[in-house]
């Protein structure tokens, strides 16, 4: 919890979901951050006595991974008795549990990457086959109910530890991120005559902010006046390609890094622009596209985005993997996808909120204690 990104926005707003409905909760983590300590409405931060290190993308090394599972194994055993349900969520807390029992939901936001080196040897891909097999003996005898975000994790889930789990579509505070101030933040930022396309989140290269960048480098040929908006704190090894890329391509009128921002900014950056872009692979960024559609302004996601799914069935947004293409038709129909982005932000008030979330989580809390 010592970044606050959206899968600490999700454990928050649950936490004070459960808390307005009077269920007792605690937060075990091995971090906090201001911001999340002021947002918790009645809910304990649990903090072990650790060194741990961590980089904006999570661990820096096997060895800080193994040092979790030791420290938070040790305090998990202390207090799981204090708890009628233990919710997971990323690796590694998965494994901290095993061999004890206790009933348990995990919040799968994604399967964890225990191999990340696409070139690897025999070696590296033996020692890959050995993890994923450990990896889906502990969560098989650790986790009662598997809940995904949609049908990519659902998929991976079943593919991963042969388990069905149940969709549950994360929360999405619509009437926080509907009051955006657009007047605020065209003159914060400048901009004023710009066709201004928008992509938020940690800048990572999960979240693929080069690809909107190379877009925009396409687009500016057709959109004069277009301005690409990253709002987000950057991995320093990214921001360098990221900044390589734009000077070597000369687009530094059209690309405009902002650095972290309150949520206040955010949902004004979000009313203020004209479209929002998220060119996103398997993993992660759930919940950014969702929280932009709130403003009234359209999306355009990957394919291969998580929540591609629910924005295809629905007709939320563009999902595509040409997003040039995609760019041009929103700038060249802007009134028509406009009146479909009011409604995509009326589909998310009825059905994407907190409290609808929360209920279908406490379902499966109680059915992991029937187990």
């Amino acid at each position: 919890m010592k970044n606050f990104g959206g899968a600490e926005l999700l454990i928050v707003e649950l936490a004070n979901q459960l808390t307005k409905k009077g269920v007792k909760n605690d937060i075990l983590t091995a971090a906090k951050s201001p911001e999340i300590e002021k947002l918790l409405m009645n809910t304990r931060l649990i903090i072990p006595k650790n060194d741990l290190s961590f980089s904006p993308t999570g661990f820096n090394s096997i060895k800080d991974i193994l040092k979790f599972i030791r420290i938070f194994r040790k305090a998990l055993k202390k207090i799981k008795n204090h708890y009628d349900v233990i919710n997971f969520h990323n690796f590694p807390s998965t494994w901290c549990l095993w061999p004890w029992k206790k009933p348990s939901v995990w919040m799968l936001n994604e399967p964890p990457n225990l191999w990340s080196k696409p070139n690897a040897g025999f070696f590296l891909k033996s020692l890959n086959k050995i993890r994923n097999f450990i990896d889906k003996l502990i969560v098989r005898r650790s986790v009662d109910v598997i809940c995904v975000s949609d049908e990519l994790n659902k998929n991976r889930a079943l593919k991963r530890y042969g388990m069905p789990s149940r969709i549950i579509n994360y929360g999405i505070n619509y009437e926080f991120f509907s009051r955006g101030n657009a007047e605020i933040a065209e003159k914060k930022w400048g901009l004023k005559g710009r066709f201004a396309v928008m992509q938020s989140g940690m800048i990572t290269e999960v979240k693929n902010q080069l690809e909107s960048i190379k877009t925009i480098n396409k687009a500016k040929n057709h959109i004069k006046n277009i301005l690409l908006i990253l709002a987000g704190k950057a991995d320093e090894v990214y921001n360098k390609k990221i900044q390589d890329y734009i000077k070597k391509n000369n687009l530094e009128k059209y690309v405009l890094l902002t650095g972290n921002l309150s949520r206040e900014d955010l949902r004004d950056l979000y009313r203020a622009c004209n479209v929002g872009l998220f060119p996103v692979g398997q993993q992660g960024g759930w919940l950014a596209p969702f929280e932009l559609l709130c403003s009234g302004n359209p999306i355009v996601v990957s394919k291969e985005m998580g929540a591609a799914s629910l924005i295809n069935r629905f007709d939320l947004g563009i999902a595509t993997n040409d997003y040039t293409a995609a760019l041009l038709e929103v700038y060249h129909k802007q009134e028509v996808y406009m009146d479909k982005a009011e409604k995509a932000a009326l589909f998310v008030k009825k059905n994407l909120g907190w409290g609808i979330f929360a209920e279908k989580m406490i379902k499966a809390f109680k059915d992991s204690l029937n187990r």
